[in-house]
């Protein structure tokens, strides 16, 4: 016999829209690795993160979900043209609670080019450096793409090397001046000891930085 009271009716939350008030919740270990999973991987689909962290489906969604709205994750709105109906998993790669994406460009050196060349129309890793700084200079990026910003990681072989492309991004543009702040450096072994949100990247200034 019903006594008059009415159950409350759950509000579903839009899927590819963040809802206006941020889910009330605590960030666990569990929602870290999730994240640290979608960093390393760059887009993944929900049941491949419940694969990747061990846990059921349901548990994951309901996680992924309260990431997505908190602002911590992002769903890739551009599924929609392949996927229009919701028909398959939900993609997610990292955002920011703005909305923004931060973009990078990633530079795997192996230790074989030239720091510097005394011919500048030969390769050199100081050519690389001028050329992104002029480019960031004439914001094709922003042309080209849309980026308003973005950032070049290096990945090379040694400590050693590391700091001797800091020293010639020094040598083009001393810290502090514009479009210093564009490079990021690091070592591959301390790339592997890490995950790239929290391994140790480098400035210009020699200092370790963070990704993001």
């Amino acid at each position: 016999m019903s006594n008059g009271a009415t159950a409350p009716i759950a509000t579903r939350r839009p899927r590819f829209r963040r809802a206006s008030e941020s889910p009330a919740f605590r960030v666990t270990e569990d929602d870290i690795e999730i994240v640290r999973q979608i960093a390393q991987h760059r887009f993944l689909r929900s049941n491949h993160i419940a694969a990747l962290v061990g846990r059921s489906i349901d548990r994951t969604n309901d996680r992924l979900c309260n990431l997505y709205h908190a602002g911590y994750i992002d769903r890739p709105s551009a599924q929609l043209d392949y996927y229009p109906a919701g028909s398959a998993p939900i993609v997610y790669a990292l955002g920011l609670a703005s909305g923004a994406r931060r973009n990078f460009l990633v530079e795997i050196d192996r230790g074989s080019m030239p720091i510097t060349r005394s011919d500048f129309s030969q390769t050199s890793i100081e050519r690389k450096l001028r050329c992104y700084l002029a480019a960031n200079a004439a914001r094709l990026p922003e042309r080209q793409f849309g980026w308003k910003a973005f950032r070049v990681l290096t990945v090379t072989s040694d400590r050693h090397r590391v700091h001797s492309m800091i020293e010639a991004l020094q040598s083009i543009q001393p810290p502090g001046a514009a479009g210093s702040s564009l490079f990021l450096f690091i070592a591959r072994d301390e790339l592997r000891a890490s995950d790239p949100l929290n391994a140790p990247w480098r400035g210009a200034d020699g200092q370790v930085r963070p990704l993001l």
